[in-house]
């Protein structure tokens, strides 16, 4: 028997609970449990709600990791965000009718439920509700839910889920990482499907695009690697599916590839002139894409995780390359880069382990955060004048780089910019360049020399905090002329920096 005065209760709202007790039973007279009620007792083993509680508050029973079970009451109205998030041993619930709402994040990461009934009084299924509840295996979702959104994302057991006419969107993420769903019915009622909707769905054979269907958001189907075909309703009047391939309607923009397709080569059709991100990701049987001249852009997570793509000519015209676009293409080898490229998004190249060289237009300007981080077959790196900072982490770990030149108008080397470049023996310095971030050159073991396009006075005058390790390397000064004293500068010799 639960001791009372374990029981913050104020006007029948219990607000708070101060007892050690395995079971709980909830006094009669209350009528919610409010914010933070339970939330991080971990003795709490079952929770019995009496009848006329209608509300559960906001992480009420937040990280109760040894909750089992819990007795819901007819009065039951609603259940509040993060109401039994991370309620990691909560195995079965059983909602009963009379519920209209589950909160956003209500059951997120419940990783031992099995099942949940859910009524059909229930009209509206909050934001990642059920996201990371690894061992539900089959859910019933309402005909009066209009929207799923990051519901059953990462509930990598669920094997089978029916989405009733009724439900018009499937928003982002929804069944993200659902690595057991082997087929899904998409209703008639569907207008929109998300980003990432199914990404990540590693068993999903074929997916079905009904009618009614309007818009398709980026990397919906990415990482599936078993699709093997896409079909679309005739009277679909936005996508269309060729040789099991989906396609904008009028053909110019491919939407995704089927990822379980066995072909090794892959010709983007000449009519498409754009390119939905995510589109191969994961096609790993491709070792070679031929892509149109009249793209402009290559998305984020364009051709992500095709670890067997050997080599790939991005044609001229294509001013940007996208954040994750060639994400662990760990088989890319070559790359062959236009002159009218200006921007590579964050991660683009992250790693490209067998990417050895790579050669960047004098058009290019902007090279995000990462964009190369992990190249380690990366020997060289040519970098345009026109980029004026080197963001954090773009070459970190590029094990195989020895050398880099740092053009003119730099004027930031960011923070692990070229760390862990362990090969890394000789860097040249513009004298642009007024700040040098942290850990920058950090684990660069091999680096002996800098040179540096200035004076040493002007080298001490560039922020160079949390890097008392560049005084331990031999530094030389720029001298067009012959100068007076050897051994401390250097010069251009056909492009080279050369000691005097």
């Amino acid at each position: 028997m639960n001791n009372s005065e374990d029981f913050v209760i104020v006007n029948h709202v219990l607000t708070k609970y101060r007892g050690r007790d395995k079971n709980i039973v909830i006094p009669d007279g209350v009528t919610s449990i409010g914010e933070r009620a339970f939330d991080n007792r971990k003795s709490i083993t079952s929770v019995t709600i009496p009848e006329g509680v209608t509300s559960i508050g906001r992480s009420a029973f937040f990280e109760c990791s040894k909750l089992k079970s819990v007795t819901f009451p007819n009065s039951m109205k609603s259940i509040g965000e993060l109401a039994f998030c991370d309620c990691a041993s909560l195995t079965r619930v059983t909602i009963p009718e009379g519920l209209s709402s589950i909160g956003k994040m209500a059951f997120n990461d419940c990783s031992s439920l099995v099942s949940i009934t859910i009524p059909e009084s229930v009209t509206s299924i909050g934001l990642n509700a059920f996201f990371g509840c690894t061992s539900l295996t089959n859910v019933n979702i309402p005909c009066g839910v209009k929207s799923l959104d990051g519901t059953f994302g990462n509930c990598t057991s669920l094997a089978n889920i029916t989405i009733p006419e009724g439900v018009r969107r499937i928003d982002n993420y929804t069944f993200v990482g659902c690595t057991s769903l082997t087929n899904i019915i998409i209703p008639d009622s569907i207008k929109s499907i998300g980003r990432s909707a199914f990404c990540g769905c590693t068993n999903l054979t074929s997916v079905t695009i009904p009618e009614g269907v309007t818009s398709i958001g980026s990397s919906a189907f990415m990482h599936c690697e078993k699709l093997m075909e896409f079909f679309v309703a005739d009277n679909n009047t936005e996508f269309k599916a060729i040789d099991g391939n989906l396609y904008s309607k009028n053909g110019d923009t491919f939407i995704a590839y089927a990822a379980g397709k066995t072909d090794e080569s892959f010709t983007i059709p000449k009519y498409v002139s754009a390119i939905s991100g995510g589109a191969f990701g994961s096609c790993t049987n491709l070792t070679n894409i031929t892509i149109p001249e009249g793209v402009t852009c290559i998305d984020e997570y364009t051709f992500c995780s095709c670890t067997n793509l050997t080599n790939i000519t991005i044609p001229e015209g294509v001013t940007s390359i996208g954040s994750f676009a060639f994400n662990r293409c760990t088989g890319l080898t070559n790359i062959i880069i236009p002159e009218s490229l200006t921007s590579i998004g964050m991660m683009a190249f992250v790693d490209c382990s067998g990417l050895t060289s790579i050669t960047l237009p004098a058009n290019t300007t902007n090279i995000d955060e990462r964009a190369f981080l992990g190249c380690s077959s990366l020997t060289s790196i040519t970098l345009p004048v026109g980029v004026t900072s080197i963001e954090n982490r773009t070459f970190e770990k590029c094990e195989s780089l020895t050398s880099v030149a740092i053009p003119e108008g730099v004027t930031i080397i960011d923070w692990g910019a070229f760390k862990d470049c362990s090969s890394l023996a000789s860097v040249t310095i513009p004298s642009t360049v007024t700040t040098i971030g942290s850990s920058a050159f950090e684990g660069c073991s091999s680096l002996k020399v800098l040179y540096y396009n200035g004076t040493n006075d002007d080298f001490k005058k560039i922020n160079k905090r949390y890097n008392a390790y560049l005084n331990e390397i031999a530094t030389y000064w720029y001298s067009e002329s012959t100068p007076k004293r050897k051994g401390k500068y250097w010069h251009y010799v056909d492009g080279i920096a050369t000691m005097w």
